[in-house]
């Protein structure tokens, strides 16, 4: 009774979190059957994930857990899409274990490995999404969604595709130093075995110059 009664690994927790969970996943058996009844059998139709990264190294995976993400989820909402032919749309590509705060005890790097082995065990198509736009900023954010999309693909998964959020006008603008480095990353998602990340200095003073500029005005006007 008491306090320990209503700890998450407690028997109540674990029956609420079940429900709980179930209900989700319920939730989107619900909406999916609708759409594929609504758009037929060959449209294809994708579900997203988020990548809920925060305490998953914690034994009580507490913010996934608050989400309705308990015990095994991944296997069983891919098991669910599964029931439509739905491709699994998962968060967070560009994030690193080593970049998160000690405290926070975040593993997005295995976390979404951890999502591609339980589309591929369901049979899905797979597809990825950066969760923050400014990693087009950072070279190394880039880099990690290569590596996680060919690590992906080692280990089995069906990849289809991939989002790239969001595509702000420096992306876009012919001879921008950001619209070089998507230019490249669109190449090397072709060709993840033989794919080129580097940028010139040029490109890395540009990106620097404009984050200091786009600072500069956040703090006076």
């Amino acid at each position: 009774g008491g306090e320990e009664a209503e700890r998450w690994d407690s028997p109540n927790g674990a029956a609420f979190l079940a429900w709980y969970s179930g209900a989700l996943v319920q939730h989107g058996r619900d909406i999916l059957k609708n759409a594929r009844d609504i758009f037929g059998p060959d449209m294809g139709i994708a579900a997203k994930v988020s990548g809920i990264h925060w305490y998953r190294g914690h034994p009580s995976r507490a913010a996934e857990t608050q989400a309705g993400y308990a015990g095994d989820y991944l296997n069983t909402i891919c098991a669910m899409l599964a029931e439509t032919h739905a491709t699994l749309d998962f968060t967070c590509f560009e994030m690193r274990d080593a970049e998160q705060s000690a405290f926070a005890y975040s593993r997005p790097q295995e976390l979404v490995q951890s999502a591609a082995l339980a589309s591929t065990r369901a049979g899905l198509h797979f597809a990825g999404e950066n969760a923050l736009g400014t990693c087009w900023e950072f070279e190394g954010n880039v880099a990690t969604i290569e590596e996680q999309s060919e690590l992906a693909i080692v280990g089995g998964a069906d990849m289809v595709g991939l989002t790239a959020l969001r595509l702000e006008p420096d992306l876009i603008i012919p001879g921008c130093a950001m619209r070089k480095s998507l230019e490249r990353f669109i190449a090397n998602m072709k060709d993840l075995a033989n794919r080129h990340g580097t940028r010139s200095v040029w490109e890395k003073f540009v990106i620097w110059a404009m984050r200091v500029w786009d600072a500069y005005k956040s703090r006076n006007y």
